[in-house]
């Protein structure tokens, strides 16, 4: 159980730090940023699928919800980076 509560935690952590990750790179440029941005998406969304079964679910869905919402918002900003530069 402690070990669960860990990882709700660090889902909830990670998906704060991943959305100040996403958000320094120059507009309009790809830097190394928005990369540490999506591999901190990642790891806090298996982070809370795994911290979802703890007493601190809260945390671990907001957690998913930011991880989530900046893999997907940093995926989109790849494409029409790379579609609007040819």
């Amino acid at each position: 159980e402690m070990y669960m509560k860990g990882m709700a935690l660090t889902s909830l952590i990670v998906g704060i730090l991943c959305i100040f990750a996403g958000m320094v790179d120059e507009a309009g440029e790809i830097g190394p940023y928005t990369i540490v941005g999506l591999v901190l998406a990642v790891v806090g969304i298996i982070t809370g699928i795994l911290g979802i079964k703890s007493s601190k679910k809260g945390f671990a869905i907001a957690g998913l919800i930011m991880s989530g919402l900046m893999l997907i918002g940093g995926i989109v900003y790849i494409v029409v980076n790379f579609v609007s530069a040819k």
